[in-house]
């Protein structure tokens, strides 16, 4: 009955990577099928099953940026079958961390054994990738937690066109780059539907990893993951445009300079979603290193529309703003009298390049939107603000990038 039960589930899997086409080559979806038809067993109609798929290594047993990505497709497209409960990779890394497990090269059954009960699965779903010149081999295999045993295998090989040439060129860019950089290649980095929806955990801080994505995917990957807001949202209710009017480069001929009028198309996004406080959500920015192209964005709720502050440049001076003031759309954490002004619900410390564009720019309030609407608050950001007008800016882009770049399984 396991064996049964095995070999189905990974009919389903195969299946779920056959209907990859948006996001692989035509190449990859001949290949799965090509898999598909090796394995012939009927899905019988049982209780969902519970697996984890790990990455795909090469034939060294090291984890590449192709191997992550074959592994987050196959994620997203099974998590969509609704026949899975499919185990969140964080926790598995937290698992096989905390348990001093090793997943490289080929799995024991006793880590597998461990593994299962550790995280009450079925199944583990691992797999090979084989670089053979002019094509690749992918080997897959589905092991039981219950025997440690391999009860499926499959295979196909792949012959490499410009889709799988620039995966694999992003993968040993990355790999042999410098690792102190968080935001290496970007221009390169094409997002997995489960990127996506792990970026959008991440609020604004996730938008440059965003960049070199379509707009249509972004799109497709905010609506998989059951996002408030949308970028079609976004697009329709600031510049009154479907995103399927919309060019590849996201330019309708609409960019904001100032945060002032970042604002007005932020609120009306928040206004068509029905957000009843919706005027009281303001995008703001610290440029003091603006001339070094790095700007200190947040995202804050303010419930007035005239403040009395205190000069954060200038402690000696009292200041007082309204919403036609620049810099009304600084945050400001108490005002004269030392009472709470502003709550900061987002924060991110961005190249200044990232935000030049429109396509950059409703990403931005696509993330700040959804950030808002699911209530996310960033009490630490005033620590931070404290430090980036110090001059620690760099350090502070830095480590929250990687720290975005990692939850985001990059």
């Amino acid at each position: 009955m396991i064996i049964k039960q095995t070999i189905c589930l990974f009919t389903v899997i195969i299946m779920a990577i056959t209907n990859a086409s948006s996001a692989f080559s035509s190449s990859i979806q001949e290949g799965v099928i090509s898999i598909s038809k090796q394995i012939i067993a009927d899905m019988p109609s049982s209780e969902k099953q519970k697996i984890a798929v790990i990455d795909f290594l090469d034939i060294n047993g090291q984890s590449t940026e192709f191997g992550k990505f074959l592994s987050e497709e196959l994620i997203a497209h099974l998590f969509n079958t609704q026949k899975f409960i499919i185990i969140e990779r964080r926790m598995l890394n937290k698992v096989i961390e905390e348990h001093k497990l090793s997943v490289s090269g080929m799995l024991d059954e006793k880590t597998v054994k461990q593994l299962g009960k550790l995280l009450g699965i079925d199944a583990i779903c691992s797999g090979s990738i084989t670089d053979l010149g002019s094509s690749l081999k992918i080997n897959a295999r589905l092991i039981s937690t219950e025997t440690g045993s391999i009860f499926s295998t499959a295979s196909t090989d792949l012959k490499k066109d410009d889709s799988i040439n620039k995966l694999l060129g992003k993968s040993s860019a990355i790999s042999s780059g410098n690792s102190n950089n968080p935001i290496l290649n970007i221009g390169k980095l094409v997002l997995s539907s489960t990127q996506i929806a792990l970026g959008l955990l991440q609020g604004i801080s996730s938008i440059p990893y965003y960049l070199s994505t379509s707009l249509y995917n972004i799109n497709k990957g905010l609506i998989d993951a059951n996002a408030k807001l949308t970028l079609d949202d976004t697009y329709e209710s600031a510049y009154g445009k479907r995103i399927s009017e919309v060019p590849e480069s996201g330019d309708t001929g609409e960019v904001f300079r100032r945060m002032k009028h970042a604002t007005k198309y932020f609120q009306k996004i928040l206004k068509k979603y029905g957000e009843p406080n919706y005027d009281k959500y303001i995008l703001t920015s610290i440029d003091t290193f603006t001339d070094k192209g790095y700007t200190l964005f947040a995202v804050i709720y303010r419930p007035m529309q005239v403040i009395k502050v205190i000069d954060k440049y200038d402690a000696r001076t009292v200041r007082e703003f309204s919403s036609e003031d620049r810099l009304f759309y600084e945050p400001f954490e108490k005002d004269m009298n030392n009472k709470p002004i502003d709550m900061i619900i987002d924060w991110a410390g961005l190249e200044k390049k990232y935000m030049s564009t429109q396509k950059g720019q409703a990403i931005l309030m696509t993330m700040a939107a959804n950030s808002v609407l699911n209530g996310k608050k960033s009490p630490e950001y005033w620590d931070i603000e404290r430090e980036w007008i110090a001059g620690k800016f760099l350090d502070i882009v830095n480590e929250k990038m990687d720290n975005v770049r990692k939850k985001m399984g990059l």
